[in-house]
Order: C-alpha cells, then sequence, then structure tokens
C-alpha cells in the first residue's frame, strides 16, 4: 500500500462580506450531496486531508484530467488523419512528368503537423500523466489513513482501493502505450541518411519516410511514392492504437462514476451529521463553526479551509462572490460543527454566473 501523502492546500483566507450579495452578481448552487445522521463514523474534524470530501475532491480533479487527456488523445487522432489525407493527395499526383512543387508542400505540411503533435501534444500528455501519478498516490494513501484511523468503514475503503488501484493499472498501460506511439511518429535514431531501404533501425518512424520522400521526390518519383505509402501505414496504425486507448480510458471513467457513487453513499451514511437541512445556501444557521472550502473543476484549491465563527452570517452565494470568481462550476466542501460537538460535511456543486 501507498503511504499517505499530504495535500497540499493554498492558504489564502479571505474576508467574507455578505454585503457582496446586493451587488448584481449572481450565484446560483445546485445541490449535489446531502447530509445524512445514519450509521457509521466520521473523524472528530472531518475537514482535514483524511476526509473523505477531501478523497471526493481528487476523484473530481482526476476525472477531470483524464477528460483533457481523452480530448488531447482526440486531437492528436484528427491531426494524423488530415497527414493521411495530404499523403494521399501527394501520391495521386506524382507522376515522372509532373511539377513537384504541390506535392513537396503538401509533405512540408505533413512533418509541420507531425512536429505539432510532438513538441505539443506529447509534452502536454506527459505533464498530465505526471499530475495523475501523483494524485493516484494520493488518494490511495488518504483512503490508507482513513482505514488506519478507523474514519470509512472497511467495506467501503476496500471497495475504493481497489476500484484506484484497478485505475493505476490501466492508467500505466494508456502511459507506455502512448510512449510508443510518440516513437511511431519520430524515435529519434540518427545515422538514417545512410539507409537505403526500409528495416529496423532505417525509415522506421513517420518523420523518417516523410523526409525520404521529401528527399527522393525530385529524384525518384516512385520511390518518394513508396515512402509516402509507408508513412500512411504507420499513421493507421497510430490511429488503431489510439482506439485501444479509448478503450481503455472508457473502463477508467467508468470505475470514476463507480468511486464517486460509493464516496456519495459514504458521506450520506456519515453518523456525526447535525440532522439539518443540508441547505447549503444558508450558512447562517446556528453553528460553533463552519469550514468552507471551494475548488474549481480541475481540483484547484480556489480557496483553503476557511473558517466562519458562528457569528458570521453569510451565505455560500456571497462567499463564492466575495473571492470575485469567474463565471464557471465548482466544488465546494461545506463542513458544520454545532455546539453540541456533532460534525457534518457536505459536497457541492456550485455555478457563478453573473
Amino acid at each position: 500500500m501507498k503511504t499517505q501523502r499530504t495535500w497540499p492546500l493554498m492558504g489564502m483566507v479571505l474576508t467574507v462580506v455578505a454585503l457582496l450579495a446586493g451587488m448584481g452578481v449572481t450565484a446560483n448552487a445546485s445541490h449535489n450531496n446531502g447530509n445524512s445522521s445514519g450509521g457509521g463514523s466520521c473523524s472528530s474534524d472531518p475537514c482535514n486531508e483524511t476526509s473523505l470530501g477531501s478523497v471526493t475532491v481528487e476523484v473530481l480533479s482526476y476525472k477531470a484530467k483524464l477528460e483533457e487527456l481523452n480530448r488531447i488523445i482526440f486531437d492528436m487522432d484528427h491531426e494524423t488523419f488530415e497527414i493521411q489525407l495530404k499523403i494521399q493527395e501527394c501520391r495521386v499526383m506524382i507522376q515522372p512528368t509532373d511539377d513537384t512543387i504541390f506535392c513537396k508542400q503538401l509533405i512540408l505540411d505533413s512533418i509541420d503537423i507531425k512536429d505539432i503533435i510532438l513538441t505539443v501534444k506529447f509534452e502536454d500528455i506527459g505533464v498530465l500523466l505526471a499530475e495523475m501519478i501523483d494524485q493516484e498516490g494520493r488518494i490511495l494513501g488518504t483512503i490508507e489513513g482513513l482505514i488506519e484511523s478507523g474514519d470509512c468503514s472497511q467495506d467501503l475503503c476496500i471497495k475504493l482501493t481497489r476500484k484506484m488501484q484497478g485505475i493505476e493499472k490501466l492508467m500505466l498501460e494508456i502511459s507506455d502505450i502512448l510512449e510508443t506511439q510518440k516513437d511511431r511518429l519520430e524515435d529519434g535514431d540518427a545515422g538514417e541518411e545512410d539507409c537505403t531501404e526500409p528495416g529496423p533501425n532505417c525509415f522506421d518512424d513517420v518523420d523518417d519516410d516523410l523526409e525520404k520522400a521529401l528527399n527522393d521526390l525530385d529524384s525518384d518519383p516512385l520511390a518518394a511514392k513508396t515512402f509516402l505509402g509507408l508513412a500512411f501505414a504507420k499513421l493507421r496504425e497510430f490511429q488503431r492504437v489510439n482506439r485501444m486507448i479509448f478503450r481503455k480510458k472508457k473502463e477508467i471513467f467508468n470505475r470514476l462514476a463507480e468511486m464517486l457513487v460509493l464516496l456519495k453513499n459514504g458521506l450520506a451514511s456519515c453518523a456525526c451529521g447535525s440532522g439539518g437541512s443540508g441547505n447549503w445556501r444558508d450558512l447562517s444557521k446556528p453553528t460553533a463553526a463552519v469550514q468552507v472550502q471551494l475548488t474549481d473543476m480541475a481540483g484547484r484549491t480556489i480557496l483553503a479551509n476557511h473558517v466562519l465563527g458562528s457569528a458570521r452570517s453569510v451565505t455560500l452565494q456571497a462567499l463564492a462572490l466575495s473571492e470575485g470568481l469567474p463565471n464557471g462550476v465548482y466544488w465546494a466542501i461545506v463542513t458544520e460543527k454545532t455546539f453540541d460537538g456533532h460534525v457534518h460535511q457536505s459536497i457541492q456543486r456550485l455555478v457563478v454566473a453573473r
């Protein structure tokens, strides 16, 4: 099992001005998870980083990163198809007696698109994968901490752990596949200018074939046509492998959805609930303290655990508006502690609109 890791919080504590509710800006809150006083156990301070609410926010953030990864790979698929179209157009043009200027431009355009995929898309993927691997460790470590502290039932936390471990395994497989995809476009082999025909170390990626076709276009157009055909075949294989990645990502999305259902049920069964209505639009009801944390949909902390004293009358809308948040969707974790020591925690989707 992974050891527990600390979830870093951005520490800026901000002043809440309730009068901001009359500034002509509106914020709408939609209920996501309610509270309950059912069976189970909760931490004496569920605001800390070993709470189920913290795990929920991490899972939602992980899901947002997976959606971004999905978008990037989809873009790459579209761009490789664009290269294929240019290759086919060029191959049709190639005739021994024809001017090759238009065909050369198509090849150069194809090389440019390939370079963008390598220098932009794969670099973005590298950053995302590093963040997701770190987040997997935090989630598993936090769940382990919940088990050790007794703040999560064995049944719930074991199910969460198994789901997350399955996701971790699938993401490792995707990471390995993406590395081979990158090499399929360009593997960085040196000395290929001495190669005369395709082989294990010669013209073994799309870049090799395109460069060779460009160089041969004037002197040997039929050979250039052959190398363009090789590049086309490698791009088809690239797209075939991408479909395999999409299937694995679909399974990850399914497991994340299952984890979110488990977490929602776990929060709802927390025995420390105060029995209130769970209406987060009004945080002014009598409590010893209210603690609020806001994150964006990518899981970035917008407002760290911010404590509102029992004398502070404030709505969640006013709290969000006091930050001057741009229009968008946010997640809020609200923890309320009553004077008799009971604590309940809920998580909510907050929509800010002007």
